[in-house]
């Protein structure tokens, strides 16, 4: 990176970005209303993901990568669009599937064989499944914030062993997650929104495809975001085999369990998840460097232990606490 002003700025951007959906939020219609299935009580901001976005898509841009940081700005552009105004579910599917084959073709080229075709489609759905799942976890204060700190902290740890620039933007997308968090954190006054979320997730994944040359990186740094992707893969499993429509809104996942129906406060809930998110990534790392068999235990203890986690969790009995009351 040639300059290191997007990096000092970072942290500002993440705080500034905030404190400007905090005072202006409401005037400008970006408003999110407790609903049935919300886990918040009263009107909050949202939106305020949008530092986070100046400031990556800024540092992508001093980088001299364009093309990546116009598909990330296009990526924060229709966050905000669905904090705003919505967009219809199909609608909102066929944009990040076609943002997410630009960034494939960006970095593997067009697939010119059966077997590119099939590398290249994963790819794309891995990108545009891991923005929707940090969409997903993002439902209680701090639960995305801190996990993009100790993500994105992770990634860029990766990134410097394998002698790639890309730690400095790991290092910005950090620091603006650190500037966002105490508008979030512990308690919720401005919410990060779907322009925050969604950029988080497709970020992530863009590290990981723009990093893996093998499936021993793939892996490993698919374990620092283990906690969003055991919780979500998890719900959506047990709710199809319940028969449910997996499309639909819901409240199933084990963080709104935790949280909403077993009354721990917030905060707990998504420190817990970090300092698991934490212990799993340093694992993973070690474990890169001894190659393929000690990732694949690590991984499998992982989904095993959570897999099991999940189920005994489920089965405590409603404490008949409201979460917000711990708030």
């Amino acid at each position: 990176m040639g300059s290191p002003l997007p990096v000092l700025l970072s942290f500002l951007a993440g705080a500034a970005g905030s404190a400007i959906i905090y005072g202006a939020g409401r005037a400008i219609g970006l408003m999110d209303m407790p609903a049935e299935r919300s886990s918040h009580t009263v009107p909050t901001p949202r939106g305020a993901g949008a530092g986070i976005v100046a400031a990556v898509v800024t540092a992508a841009y001093f980088s001299g990568d364009i093309t990546f940081a116009l598909i990330l700005a296009g990526v924060g552009l229709f966050g905000f669009f669905e904090d705003i105004i919505g967009l219809p579910v199909a609608l909102r599917l066929i944009i990040y599937l076609v943002l997410s084959s630009l960034l494939a073709v960006s970095v593997l080229g067009l697939p010119d064989s059966a077997v590119s075709v099939i590398i290249f489609l994963f790819w794309v759905l891995f990108v545009a499944g891991t923005a929707n799942i940090y969409n997903f976890m993002d439902g209680i204060n701090g639960m995305a914030g801190l996990t993009g700190i100790v993500g994105f902290g992770l990634i860029s740890i990766f990134a410097y062993i394998s002698g790639s620039g890309l730690f400095v933007l790991g290092i910005v997308t950090m620091l603006a997650c650190m500037g966002f968090l105490p508008f979030n954190f512990p308690k919720g006054r401005v919410f990060m929104g779907d322009v925050g979320s969604i950029f988080l997730g497709f970020l992530f994944a863009s590290f990981v495809l723009k990093l893996s040359n093998g499936v021993e990186a793939f892996l490993s740094m698919s374990a620092f975001l283990g906690t969003f992707y055991a919780d979500a893969i998890i719900t959506i499993l047990c709710r199809a085999g319940r028969g449910e429509n997996i499309f639909m809104a819901h409240r199933n996942h084990l963080y709104q369990y935790l949280s909403n129906d077993l009354g721990i406060p917030h905060w707990k809930v998504s420190l817990g998840y970090a300092s698991v998110l934490a212990l799993l990534g340093i694992l993973s790392l070690f474990s890169y460097t001894r190659r393929i068999v000690p990732q694949l235990a690590v991984s499998c203890l992982f989904i095993i232990l959570s897999a099991v986690t999940y189920r005994s969790i489920k089965r405590i009995p409603n404490g008949g606490m409201n979460a917000s009351k711990q708030l």
